[in-house]
């Protein structure tokens, strides 16, 4: 059965689990979206969020979640309403498990990483996006069929494009071209 509460101001929903102990939590950080490009950028997010230095350095940082979280991961993702093709809502999700003696760690961790990230240091920034690069050059190499299928299926729905737009092909190309031409892009990458 699902328990509905409000803790905080905010919404939180739990579910009885048989694993004892651990907790498994997901928060949802609504984004608005402008722009196509600026979804592109936001894909990145995830990837930097907890891999770049805080107020601390990254390795106080790196030390400090693997102490008190069992995982904790940051993606995008969306959500629609069956049926209707013309609606998405895009979410930013801070994902972790934890000991339920470490919840209150997990959550100072998250608000740490979404609210002291230094996400200006291009020092930082420019490697993990070759790396990021890298890594999705050779999926597509080994996957271009679900590729291509991604990027067909993009005109039909919001959520189909959102898809698209995160992890496929238009996202490929957005990371090419900032990769190519970072010391140009990368400034209005950070502002966005």
């Amino acid at each position: 059965k699902t328990n509905v509460q409000t803790i905080d101001g905010v919404t939180v929903l739990t579910h009885p689990s048989p694993i004892d102990g651990i907790v498994y939590f997901n928060a949802y950080f609504k984004l608005d979206v402008a722009s196509h490009e600026d979804l592109s950028a936001y894909s990145y997010l995830p990837n930097l969020l907890g891999s770049l230095p805080t107020k601390r350095s990254l390795m106080e940082l790196l030390y400090d979640m693997k102490a008190n979280t069992g995982r904790l991961t940051f993606d995008i993702g969306s959500t629609s309403i069956p049926g209707d093709l013309d609606h998405v809502e895009v979410y930013l999700m801070a994902k972790a498990s934890v000991l339920k003696s470490k919840v209150g760690d997990a959550v100072r961790l998250i608000k740490e990483v979404l609210t002291e990230t230094d996400l200006t240091n291009k020092d930082y920034i420019q490697p993990l996006l070759l790396q990021i690069y890298d890594d999705f050059r050779n999926d597509i190499i080994g996957n271009g069929h679900r590729y291509a299928m991604r990027k067909a299926m993009s005109s039909y729905s919001k959520e189909a494009f959102f898809n698209e737009v995160v992890d496929g092909l238009d996202a490929y190309d957005y990371l090419a071209d900032l990769v190519k031409n970072f010391d140009e892009k990368s400034d209005g990458f950070i502002a966005k």
